[in-house]
């Protein structure tokens, strides 16, 4: 950390009891956030902590920014995914955009504009079976499909889409990502369904109906879509998740804390009970496990090492946690945790929206499982593991 760094933490644990704790009740009662508090968010500079300094930001690596995360993950669901998109997604246009798109885009991004992701469909899954198609034409593209789950795409300058692009002639080309205004001519956006937490976020869903997009709009080159949101930005945002993860389950473990050390029984505080003292401790336990492991991931991301596995690894047992967590914060509380009353109510619902952003826990398993599969490495002589049982091997186990 630096003294930068610092600053802005204790700034952001400030801001928490005053000015954030306010927006996430106004988002808990009235399910949007207003642009007048969208521009206080980016006043206060949270939008900007990890944005290049050259593009007007503060420049943060992850483990300078990842304990203002987890400040901001204890307050309310959607002031977590807004710090978190804004911080996250200018990664894209950063890697992939050309030297035109980022000098006409990224400046814009420290002044509280935001580019979103929208990868998923209604009808299909997020990754090569991408139904939205781009059709190039003499002039650029023309793209015909449906996305869902566009995040805040009121707010954005710009939605990256991942379409199946197809040559003049007809050819897949594969798929390629293109920069989206929201309000795009043949471009449509529909509420979706209001989510059981993180209540004031708009998710839409977005239809294209003969979308035309000119050349400079497609970010990174023709055919590498997926690479673009894999590298470009999925990698630490599973991450970043994770430590949100880690946030929301500190905050419902303080929660416990304070309740069960105020809540008397039989004239002692119910922290006293042996029962109580197992669900504490398991809480604490599984909160600082999980934050040792996504901080020593954040370390080597901020080195440059790949972090695939580690992510996903990261992201998996995050939200298994903070699902273990806030289940015993609010067993802790007994029936009125059940209630609006206190904090763990709304924080059960926040925690269950990270299972599903950026892959499910079953997604996770894959990407671990195939990275595991594709880079092992013997650690000791081959000898060491057994006979070979390859199909065309001759060694039996026989005794």
């Amino acid at each position: 950390m630096t003294q930068r760094s610092d600053e802005l933490l204790e700034h952001a644990r400030e801001l928490a009891v005053t000015e954030l704790a306010v927006l996430g009740r106004e988002a808990e009662a009235t399910s949007i956030v207003s642009d007048d508090w969208w521009q206080r968010l980016s006043d206060t500079g949270l939008l900007r902590l990890t944005l290049p300094v050259r593009w007007g930001g503060e420049g943060l690596t992850l483990t300078e920014y990842f304990p203002i995360l987890e400040v901001c993950a204890q307050v309310h669901g959607a002031v977590r995914m807004i710090v978190h998109g804004a911080n996250g997604t200018w990664r894209a246009l950063e890697r992939f955009g050309t030297e035109e798109q980022k000098q006409t885009y990224m400046p814009q991004l420290a002044e509280g504009r935001y580019n979103g992701f929208c990868i998923s469909e209604p009808r299909s899954g997020s990754g090569q079976d991408v139904g939205t198609v781009a059709q190039q034409t003499a002039d650029g593209w023309v793209l015909n499909g449906v996305k869902q789950w566009a995040t805040l795409a009121s707010k954005a300058q710009l939605i990256y889409i991942p379409a199946r692009s197809k040559s003049l002639d007809g050819e897949d080309l594969g798929i390629t990502t293109f920069m989206i205004e929201p309000d795009r001519a043949g471009v449509t956006r529909k509420h979706m369904a209001h989510t059981m937490g993180c209540k004031g976020l708009d998710h839409d869903v977005m239809f294209f109906d003969d979308c035309a997009v000119p050349d400079d709009h497609v970010l990174g080159e023709i055919g590498s879509g997926l690479d673009v949101a894999l590298r470009g930005f999925l990698d630490p945002s599973r991450l970043s998740i994770a430590l949100s993860c880690v946030g929301l389950a500190q905050g419902a473990l303080d929660q416990a804390l304070a309740f069960t050390t105020r809540r008397h029984t039989f004239g002692k505080p119910i922290s006293s009970r042996q029962y109580v003292q197992g669900r504490l401790a398991d809480m604490a336990v599984d909160v600082a496990a999980t934050r040792a492991l996504v901080m020593q991931t954040a370390a080597a991301f901020d080195r440059g090492e790949p972090i695939v596995a580690e992510a996903a690894m990261c992201k998996y047992l995050g939200l298994e946690m903070v699902g273990r967590v806030t289940d015993h914060s609010m067993r802790v509380h007994g029936g009125v945790g059940y209630t609006d009353a206190y904090p763990i109510e709304q924080m059960y619902r926040d925690a269950r929206g990270m299972w599903f952003e950026e892959g499910t826990a079953e997604i996770q398993k894959t990407v671990i499982s195939r990275e595991l599969v594709a880079n092992w490495t013997p650690a000791l002589p081959s000898g060491f593991y057994g006979p070979d049982p390859g199909p065309d091997s001759d060694e039996l186990a026989i005794q």
